[in-house]
C-alpha cells in the first residue's frame, strides 16, 4: 500500500513455490519520498496458504522512518467464530485521519457486505480480538482468510460501485497522516524506524478455502 505498488519490481528468485521481488530507490521513487531503501516481497505457497513477507532494509540513511501495510483485493462472489465490535479509527472520506472514531459493528460475529458499507470509504478496525479475517460466501463455504494477528489495523475496503465486485483485507502496521497533520515522516505514524544496516519483516499468510 502507497507508492510501491506502482512501481515495478524486478524479479530475483523464482522456484515451484516461491517469488522474490526486489524495489531499490531510483529516480521514480526518491521524488515521491527521499530516502535510499531495498524493499524486498517474497510469496511463498504452502498448500492453500499463500505467505507475502515484506522487507525493509535500510542501506545507507542514519535513520528511515517509513508506513507499510497490504492492499490485496478479492473478486466477490466468489471459520473461526467470535464476536467482534470493530472499533475503526475515522478517515473518511479522504483517507486522512480525522480525530474521530465509531463501531463498525456492536457484538457480530460476521459483517454482511451490503452495497452501502463503503459509500464514506474504508473502515479501519483497530486491535481486532479475532486472528482472522475472512470472506465467507454463504452457500457454498468457500471462503479466503487472512491471518491478521500480528497486525494493530486492518481496514476492508472497496470501490463504491454497485453492486460490489471485489473487497479488500488490508492488514497495516502503520495508518495514514491526519488531514492537518505533519508533512514530516519523522512525526507521522511509521511502522518502524530503521537504523542503518537494520531490516525489518511481516508477513500476511491468505488462506483460500474452495
Amino acid at each position: 500500500h502507497g507508492f510501491a505498488r506502482d512501481v515495478e519490481h524486478t524479479m530475483t528468485h523464482h522456484a515451484d513455490n516461491l517469488l522474490e521481488f526486489e524495489l531499490h530507490a531510483n529516480a521514480e521513487t526518491l521524488p515521491k519520498w527521499p530516502y535510499a531503501f531495498v524493499l524486498r516481497s517474497t510469496f511463498t505457497l504452502e498448500g492453500e496458504t499463500v505467505h507475502h513477507t515484506l522487507t525493509v532494509e535500510n542501506p545507507v540513511e542514519d535513520k528511515l522512518c517509513f508506513g507499510i501495510g497490504y492492499h490485496p483485493a478479492f473478486a466477490l462472489p466468489f471459520d473461526d467464530r467470535h464476536v467482534e465490535s470493530p472499533l475503526c479509527v475515522s478517515a473518511q472520506p479522504n483517507g486522512l485521519l480525522n480525530g474521530q472514531s465509531y463501531y463498525l459493528a456492536r457484538n457480530v460475529e460476521a459483517i454482511q457486505l451490503t452495497d452501502d458499507l463503503f459509500d464514506n470509504d474504508s473502515h479501519a478496525m483497530v486491535n481486532l480480538r479475532s486472528a482472522h479475517v475472512s470472506v465467507i460466501e454463504k452457500d457454498t463455504g468457500r471462503s479466503v482468510i487472512c491471518d491478521v494477528s500480528d497486525f494493530p489495523y486492518t481496514l476492508i475496503w472497496s470501490a463504491p460501485k454497485k453492486p460490489l465486485h471485489f473487497i479488500c483485507i488490508e492488514p497495516w502496521h502503520s495508518l495514514p497522516g491526519e488531514e492537518n497533520g505533519p508533512i514530516d515522516w519523522e512525526q507521522r505514524p511509521c511502522a518502524a524506524i530503521l537504523k542503518k544496516g537494520e531490516s525489518w519483516s511481516t508477513t500476511l499468510s491468505t488462506t483460500f478455502v474452495r
